[in-house]
């Protein structure tokens, strides 16, 4: 990780030295996190959804981007988009059902797009490419800035969620095996699916060094 003084005061947009940047905020090189996508609809609207974007390099990755989304569509003519990285639940519950309003946005800032009010960190981005999957794409895009709201960003990643409740069922996994074993038995079906979770979308460091320990130390078998 680079040293913390490589961090913008919050409020502050910066381009230079987005790899670093993003190591100190904690969004590690392969992490996939959620955020809240926003684009510009034709007649010039502001569109925001829900988005899984996984960082590669100085990129972000968008792994399945379905055709017929608004988001798909407008990030086809525009070319770019805002990535909120933030950790409020009613905005994201807000942006699922696309109702966020238009004070939801804050405009002060003379970005391309406005960022969310709510967004702890919001990153510029560019269409790089795009594969055709199908019945989506997958879409990479380049990190063009980064505007810090906070010192130290928080964000969703499911990486983060699995590894915990992992770790609280390994708690109670040895116990339960004595004396309440069909209980047991469920919590370690989780603990496998939190980890076939990990090895599919998150880094090694930690996640999957820390789950590969919790099923060890459990003597669970994985599912081939």
């Amino acid at each position: 990780m680079g040293a913390m003084g490589k961090i913008p005061p919050p409020g502050n947009y910066t381009s230079f030295d987005v790899p670093d940047l993003l190591d100190n905020i904690g969004l590690s090189d392969g992490l996939l996190v959620e955020s809240i996508c926003t684009t510009k609809n034709g007649d010039g609207s502001l569109h925001s959804a829900p988005i899984g974007v996984r960082r590669a390099g100085s990129a972000v990755i968008i792994e399945k981007l379905f055709k017929g989304t608004t988001t798909l569509e407008n990030l086809m003519r525009e070319s770019s988009a805002l990535i909120n990285l933030l950790d409020d639940v009613e905005i994201f519950y807000l942006a699922t059902f696309n109702e966020i309003p238009e004070e939801g946005y804050d405009m002060s800032y003379g970005m391309r797009l406005p960022p969310l009010k709510g967004s702890n960190a919001s990153m510029e981005v560019s269409l790089l490419n795009f594969k055709d999957k199908g019945d989506f794409l997958s879409v990479k895009l380049r990190i063009d800035g980064i505007l810090l709201r906070k010192v130290k960003p928080c964000f969703f990643t499911r990486c983060r969620h699995a590894v915990l409740e992992s770790l609280i069922h390994a708690t109670r996994i040895p116990v339960f095996r004595k004396i309440r074993p069909k209980d047991a038995e469920k919590l370690t079906k989780l603990v496998l699916h939190y980890s076939e979770l990990v090895s599919r979308i998150c880094p090694e460091e930690p996640y999957n060094r820390i789950m590969r320990d919790i099923v060890n130390r459990l003597n669970i078998k994985l599912n081939k």
